[in-house]
């Protein structure tokens, strides 16, 4: 989630709780993927499907990791499917 307003409204929805019974793991709200600050980072041949707004060799992590930029829903299907998929 990007802020904390947005991670309250997913758990009062109950769309934490899903994504985590999918085996979805939900970083805390901010920053934190790029700088590997909670995950850490993506190593050469790692997949990444993040909802951030950039998508540059290296942000994450190694320049060869690959990064999928995806809006919340496709990231949300993706993590439920464990794989990119189409709703």
């Amino acid at each position: 989630p990007a802020s904390a307003a947005v991670a309250e409204a997913m758990e009062t929805a109950g769309l934490t709780r899903t994504l985590r019974q999918a085996g979805a793991v939900l970083n805390p709200p901010g920053c934190g993927p790029c700088p590997g600050l909670h995950q850490g980072i993506l190593a050469s041949g790692d997949r990444a499907v993040a909802t951030s707004v950039r998508n540059v060799p290296g942000r994450m992590g190694a320049p060869e990791a690959e990064i999928y930029l995806a809006s919340p829903r496709t990231a949300g299907l993706a993590a439920a499917a464990g794989a990119l998929t189409v709703d």
